[in-house]
């Protein structure tokens, strides 16, 4: 048996040779294919408008997304515009995260492993299955507050994040807070702070404005959604558990077998416990964890991938970002964490869980769920609707079949 355990083992740094080895121009592409085939897009127009054409006055919950109402009424109520620029802004979230960190290091491993991660983010992939309602904005700032190399960054992200969702932020901030009671993540305690105090001030302040308007805001709600939403999370069981992380799972295991025991309590109360209790308290499901959770989760990828001057194994990359055939021992090991992350993106499932009426998981759990899921929406988009992109694609359509 254990024999073939140590050939698995071998076959795995093979492969992670072999990943760390082919050209820029082949891996990215490639993984970006990987990614966007497991992703599921909910293209279904956009939830802002009753809130937008109230707004100053107070319709509903949606009332406090005020990035998202301002971009609606800016396209005049366009879902193509809206629903693009939703899109636009989740893959430039992934785009930011591999750019930061290509500041940091030039390692080939370490770029590769954290490009795996910047496609497979959980907070960009429940987003993607609920476009609609400005919270796609979201991640794009939470990115600029954790990884922003400079305080400018850290500013645009907290003014951009508390503007597109200040209850999901001071929530994403309060368990940063409490992760960096941890020792090996007391230095990100300035960006939570620096989140948490806004988004808090921000989040009052509505909570009056909803309450003097006479409509009910998601806190005023609390008991009636705290049953159904316990109720919910029970139910979906360890499903419902996997779907909270999804790939990133390996980051939290990481990071909790490389920590002392009382860090390693802090870490689980900040990853698992308190986004844990936003999702039993609300009607939502894995869309409010992964957002409860994402500025942690992006401490916690920092912490597991490491500058490469920390990594003595590190493999330097060229201008092309390829390196000669890894030929030694030492590299064959160095290479073993791309070959894990890569291995997690292909076979673990993208399990997304909705509101809590859902009887089923949202589509996302398939292998090929751009196909299987998203190919009808769009098709369904493209028959019924009238804008430009629609009319665009009838006419060719219909030009197509004239030859």
């Amino acid at each position: 048996m254990q024999a073939l355990f140590i050939n698995a083992h071998s076959a795995l740094a093979q492969l992670g040779a072999w990943l760390t080895r082919i050209p820029a121009w082949l891996f990215y592409p490639l993984l970006t294919l990987i990614a966007a085939f497991k992703t599921t897009f909910n293209w279904s127009g956009s939830f802002l408008g009753a809130a937008a054409d109230a707004f100053p006055a107070a319709q509903g919950e949606l009332s406090t997304n005020f990035l998202g109402i301002a971009i609606y009424r800016w396209s005049n109520g366009s879902p193509t515009i809206f629903l693009g620029l939703s899109v636009v802004a989740t893959v430039a979230a992934s785009l930011l995260i591999f750019r930061f960190q290509r500041q940091r290091t030039r390692d080939v491993i370490v770029l590769r492993v954290t490009f795996i991660l910047a496609v497979s983010w959980p907070v960009l992939m429940s987003n993607l299955t609920w476009l609609g309602t400005g919270n796609a904005f979201f991640p794009l700032f939470i990115v600029m507050v954790v990884l922003g190399t400079n305080r400018a960054w850290v500013a645009i992200g907290v003014l951009g994040a508390v503007a597109t969702h200040p209850e999901q932020s001071l929530a994403a901030g309060v368990a940063m807070l409490v992760l960096t009671l941890a020792r090996p993540f007391a230095l990100w305690r300035a960006q939570s702070l620096a989140l948490t105090i806004p988004a808090g001030l921000v989040t009052g302040a509505t909570a009056l404005w909803l309450t003097s308007a006479g409509v009910p805001g998601r806190l005023a709600r609390l008991d009636e959604t705290l049953g159904d939403g316990l109720r919910a999370s029970i139910r979906n069981g360890v499903l419902g558990a996997f779907a909270w992380w999804g790939v990133w799972w390996v980051v939290v295991f990481l990071v909790l077998v490389n920590v002392s025991r009382r860090d390693r309590l802090v870490i689980f109360l900040a990853a698992i416990v308190v986004p844990g209790a936003f999702i039993a308290s609300t009607l939502d499901g894995t869309r409010v964890f992964t957002g409860v959770a994402s500025a942690t989760g992006l401490a916690l990828m920092a912490f597991v991938i490491r500058p490469s001057e920390e990594n003595p194994e590190a493999v330097p990359a060229t201008t092309s970002d390829a390196i000669a055939p890894a030929r030694s021992t030492q590299h064959l090991q160095a290479s073993l964490p791309l070959a894990y992350f890569f291995g997690a993106l292909v076979v673990l499932p993208n399990l997304q869980y909705a509101m809590w009426s859902d009887p089923v998981p949202r589509p996302g759990t398939y292998w090929f769920g751009l196909v299987e899921n998203y190919g009808p929406n769009v098709w369904n988009y493209l028959i019924n609707n009238d804008d430009a992109v629609a009319l665009v694609f009838r006419i060719a359509s219909v030009i197509a079949t004239q030859y």
